[in-house]
């Protein structure tokens, strides 16, 4: 399988896929079950990091199933980031957004991991002072 997911860090707050090579939407879908599965256990906001680092490989539609994952959303979803450096991403990310303004913002762009990382720990950090 050309994506795999893990929890990114030991308090299982954070999902990473990570995608490889070529790689199709039915693959996608698969693990997003699998995510699903996760946050059944935890009433815990999650985030997700999409890792496309090692992938030069986007399917045709993206904005689409954008648009048809975040119908699956599960109640408890955190914020999202895309990390890679594949042109266009920005602006799918920016026209994701504008599009689906109940996300509030949910999706983000990065271009390392280790930037997701600490953007995802400064939203949590905040989220924690607010709800203080």
């Amino acid at each position: 399988m050309s994506i795999t997911t893990n929890w990114d860090n030991t308090d299982q707050t954070i999902i990473r896929y990570i995608f490889s090579g070529d790689w199709n939407w039915d693959e996608f879908y698969q693990v997003v079950e699998q995510r699903f599965e996760l946050s059944e256990h935890t009433s815990e906001h999650l985030d997700v990091i999409f890792d496309l680092t090692d992938s030069n490989y986007i399917p045709d539609g993206l904005l689409l199933h954008l648009k048809k994952f975040v119908k699956l959303l599960p109640e408890n979803h955190g914020h999202y980031v895309i990390v890679g450096n594949h042109t266009g991403l920005v602006t799918i990310v920016d026209m994701f957004n504008r599009i689906f303004k109940h996300c509030n913002n949910c999706l983000t762009y990065s271009n390392s991991l280790e930037k997701a990382r600490v953007y995802l720990a400064y939203l949590r950090a905040e989220t924690v002072k607010l709800a203080a």
